[in-house]
């Protein structure tokens, strides 16, 4: 079974607060190049898109925080401050209705972790597993073992052009669309190989699946 996040935080997409909530980045209103030609690219074939302004948290929630809002998720001891997993994706709305905010849209969540230069990674255009936690190959899928997965804002070498972390690698996030019927998830996760770790890749899963 894949470990899958609920995805980046978002409130006021289209009208931001006057003041940036803690914890979240305003990402600007304006183009962005999104996409590629590339059979793994949600959008196809690259195109530029204006996004309205949106704001997006800075870190992915963990499972301490998810725990407060569902009593019965249970947490392994050392591990609260990793992102929470194991969570449908109408189980992640909920929790995001209860702090007034939604899943972001795959649009805007290709900004966040793209900015406005259309990169391969939220960190640039070379590859490199050290800027967040990926391995070097993507051979292990296993996710046995919760040691696994890493504190967020764990790899700040990895941010994306908006200072946004965990952008691509430790856990896959949840988006708002659909693909073919099927939820649609962002980001990659540890293990996997570098091509579903690119900014513009994406994967679906079966409706009610974590």
């Amino acid at each position: 079974m894949r470990f899958l996040l609920l995805a980046l935080l978002l409130t006021g997409c289209a009208h931001p607060p006057a003041t940036v909530p803690p914890g979240m980045i305003e990402i600007p209103a304006g183009p962005a190049l999104l996409g590629a030609d590339d059979v793994n690219a949600f959008f196809q074939p690259q195109s530029q898109r204006q996004v309205a302004a949106f704001c997006i948290d800075k870190l992915e929630v963990t499972k301490a925080e998810y725990a407060r809002f569902d009593s019965s998720y249970s947490v392994p001891k050392g591990q609260e401050n990793t992102p929470v997993t194991h969570v449908r994706r109408d189980q992640a709305e909920a929790y995001l209705q209860s702090v007034g905010k939604r899943l972001p849209s795959a649009e805007e969540w290709e900004k966040a972790a793209r900015g406005n230069d259309g990169r391969r990674y939220p960190w640039g255009n070379d590859w490199n597993y050290k800027k967040g936690n990926l391995t070097e190959h993507g051979r292990d899928h296993s996710f046995c073992s919760f040691g696994r997965m890493k504190p967020v804002g764990s790899f700040p070498q990895g941010a994306s052009p908006y200072g946004l972390l965990d952008m691509c690698g430790n856990a896959w996030e949840w988006v708002s669309d659909d693909k073919d019927g099927r939820p649609v998830i962002r980001g990659g996760a540890y293990g996997y190989r570098e091509r579903e770790c690119r900014a513009w890749a994406y994967a679906t899963e079966d409706v009610g699946y974590t």
